[in-house]
């Protein structure tokens, strides 16, 4: 061999070595930076992948241990990476789950406020909704994520953290079913309480009366006491009406409503309790919304409803006194009806109360009026109108009940909110 072909042969190696090494300090730097998670050595057995410990691996751990899902999407949606918790939510194996469209495990209904929320989360820091996932069985998880923009050298990319809330969820229902059945006990607690009152009293004191009828020798005081028999019956035959109706009431879920005139119910109204009105000498005027008085409501159950708020303002207004019966429309889409009577009023420690079951302020105590459902029928009527109603009272000048009904437009079936 040569001089020549020596001095070529080296002067190749040289540059061999010199690409080797350059490559070595590339691989070196690339691992020193953290570009490399592993490296790829060829051996007698084949191809072996070592991984590389460093400084960043026990966060790595804890992303894919975490018991949230932890997912990271390119700007357009894509799962770029996903771990193993997020993956059991949904129901599939991470292979399955990268390279896919993120919005494609969202219900339908929702992908719209995904994708914008995912468009907030390209341009701000921190951003966080509830939405609900689908899984591979199709059925419906309620998550919480939270979004967070990753600025890298060259792209960025959305983090995303998914919270399951199936077990919070069932701890929230368990707790209102707890709530509901604490409020069933009570009413229960109150109804025993109330009706044994407002029964076993007038029980006692007929079963009294009877039994010493046959002693009273005057015919005038004999009707006298017979006529108290029959208050009594009459009152009792009120308490187990009013208790039918609450239940009537509360098993409605919602009422067939049409469009009808206000006013003529309300004229009705007055008309019917116009005789007790007359007994006590007591004026109802009415003054009446003309410009709209066609709305939408059930025609019986609201002529109870203003039936019973006015026989309410009879029963504590003195002789000779006044009711007014009013109506007016504010801003074509409410339409209020007042009952405001100059009667006893309300004790303003009684005034919270007057819409509860079974309530009756002391002076009501009396056998008049029935078992304290009144009001609390007048309140679900107008619930079940997707109404409201309110009261003010001064004690010993002015009673007003407010009732406020929405105007729709045409005939349809309101679902009460209860």
């Amino acid at each position: 061999m040569s001089t020549i072909d020596n001095y070529e042969q080296l002067i190749e190696e040289l540059a061999d070595l010199k690409t080797r090494l350059a490559e070595s300090e590339e691989t070196l730097r690339a691992i020193h930076s953290g570009e490399v998670d592993a490296i790829l050595v060829s051996t007698a057995q084949g191809n072996q992948v070592y991984t590389l410990q460093g400084a960043d691996q026990p966060y790595r751990l804890l992303v894919e241990e975490m018991q949230q899902g932890a997912v990271t999407i390119a700007s357009d949606g894509t799962i770029l990476y996903c771990n193993r918790r997020f993956a059991e939510i949904l129901g599939y194996s991470s292979d399955h789950l990268i390279s896919r469209p993120i919005d494609q495990y969202i219900v339908s209904s929702e992908c719209e406020k995904f994708h914008a929320f995912l468009q907030t989360a390209s341009s701000h820091r921190g951003i966080d909704h509830e939405f609900n996932c689908q899984t591979q069985t199709n059925q419906v998880i309620p998550v919480y994520i939270t979004a967070n923009l990753l600025r890298l050298e060259q792209t960025q990319v959305i983090c995303l953290i998914f919270t399951d809330l199936r077990q919070r969820k069932r701890a929230e229902q368990q707790a209102i079913d707890l709530g509901i059945e604490r409020q069933r006990t009570k009413l229960l607690s109150d109804f025993v309480r109330d009706t044994s009152h407002d029964l076993k009293t007038p029980i006692t004191i007929i079963l009294s009366t009877l039994s010493n009828i046959e002693r009273i020798q005057e015919e005038e005081r004999r009707r006298e006491k017979l006529h108290q028999v029959e208050n009594y019956v009459l009152y009792l035959n009120r308490v187990v009406e009013q208790l039918q109706q609450m239940a009537v009431l509360d098993s409605i879920r919602e009422l067939p409503l049409h469009m009808s005139s206000i006013n003529d119910v309300i004229m009705d109204a007055v008309q019917y309790v116009a005789k007790k009105a007359d007994d006590k000498r007591i004026t109802i005027s009415m003054e009446l919304e003309s410009k709209r008085q066609f709305v939408q409501f059930d025609v019986d159950t609201f002529f109870s409803a203003v039936t019973e708020l006015i026989e309410n303002a009879i029963r504590f207004v003195p002789q000779g006194g006044q009711i007014q019966v009013r109506s007016t429309l504010v801003n074509d889409r409410q339409l209020i009806l007042e009952v405001a009577d100059h009667g006893s009023g309300i004790d303003p420690d009684d005034l919270p109360h007057v819409f509860e079951r079974f309530f009756k302020a002391d002076e009501a105590r009396r056998l008049t009026g029935g078992a304290g459902l009144g009001l609390s029928m007048v309140k679900r009527i107008v619930e079940l109108h997707h109404g409201s109603i309110e009261v003010e009272s001064i004690p010993g000048m002015e009673t007003i009940f407010r009732i406020s009904l929405p105007i729709t437009g045409s005939d349809d079936k309101i679902t009460s909110k209860s």
